[in-house]
């Protein structure tokens, strides 16, 4: 029975549409849309504990969270951030008083992808929230976080980590939310679904919590940042690096020129060695970095174009708590 429906599946992946791979500068278009206003305050927290597995995590903990808040959570491995997270929105029991307001509408996204169906298939995923009767439209969600062919046709058992949390993202853009509560949302993306993701959530109407260890995220989408650490949460008007008193790091996407390596370097100004037939991407504002491998005939121009994340640096001001 087993050999038969693998058969069967084989042959009706064999009847699909092949889709082309899209460009390498093709960019995503996403955008997030926020169901009603929750209220002004959408989380209290008041000298809150929270225990897991049997372990003290967190103590007295105070925090109050209001509507529009874009609030990134931060600390070292182990110290309790999903934690925090997950007992805010009433996934484990915490002690002391705990207020989520009542038009709050939650959408979680775990790094673990515990809504995900391995059993099921991208596609069918998505059906079930969409209509079963909507194959092209669901074919289409799952095209704006670069999903094609077999990979939306196959058992997500098979997928990669990455694949997995683009589909796990686009079951997250169908749901009518009004606070995002994100557990690691760019872990496994590459820079194009990254950069789709960070623009869609500066664009959001709601309140957004994510938990990350991404400092650009911090900086780039976060107007609040909590520190988890040594069993406290401490919240922080501003970003993490005017938090650390340290310049601020944006990241954007530009269009990068591909070179080749024709002779062995090193860029100083990164301590990046090249070895002969190495790619490199090198975008506008990096030119300089790059000119005396130029005019010294290390590098050439191969023609090819790609989309780079590149950091820029801002004014970082002064944090305050």
């Amino acid at each position: 029975m087993v050999l038969r429906d693998l058969q069967t599946r084989e042959k009706m992946i064999d009847k699909m549409e092949v889709k082309e791979k899209p460009v390498e500068s093709r960019e995503i278009t996403v955008r997030i849309e926020a169901a009603h206003k929750s209220g002004k305050n959408v989380f209290t927290m008041k000298d809150c504990s929270i225990s897991y597995g049997g372990k003290d995590v967190l103590k007295h903990v105070n925090l109050e969270v209001h509507k529009g808040d874009r609030i990134g959570v931060f600390g070292a491995n182990g110290q309790g951030k999903s934690t925090l997270v997950k007992a805010m929105i009433g996934e484990i029991p915490c002690e002391g008083d705990l207020w989520i307001a009542p038009g709050a509408k939650i959408g979680y996204y775990s790094q673990h992808h515990d809504d995900l169906d391995l059993r099921l298939t991208a596609e069918e995923q998505v059906l079930q929230i969409i209509g079963k009767d909507r194959r092209a439209d669901a074919r289409n969600l799952l095209a704006r976080f670069f999903l094609y062919g077999e990979e939306v046709s196959r058992p997500m058992s098979t997928l990669s980590g990455g694949q997995r949390c683009r589909v796990a993202l686009t079951i997250l853009l169908l749901k009518e939310t009004n606070v995002l509560v994100l557990d690691e949302p760019t872990n496994y993306l590459d820079i194009p679904a990254r950069h789709a993701i960070e623009e869609a959530l500066k664009e959001y109407g709601g309140t957004i919590i994510a938990v990350t260890h991404d400092r650009y995220f911090l900086d780039s989408v976060c107007t609040k940042v909590i520190e988890v650490k040594d069993g406290h949460a401490e919240m922080h008007t501003g970003t993490y690096s005017q938090l650390k008193g340290r310049p601020n790091i944006t990241e954007i996407v530009m269009d990068a020129d591909e070179y080749r390596v024709l002779a062995p370097f090193t860029n100083w100004s990164t301590g990046m060695k090249y070895k002969k037939g190495d790619r490199v991407l090198v975008a506008p504002n990096e030119i300089d970095n790059y000119q005396w491998a130029i005019d010294q005939g290390k590098i050439k121009k191969t023609g090819g174009r790609q989309r780079k994340k590149v950091a820029v640096k801002t004014d970082a001001g002064d944090g305050k708590k």
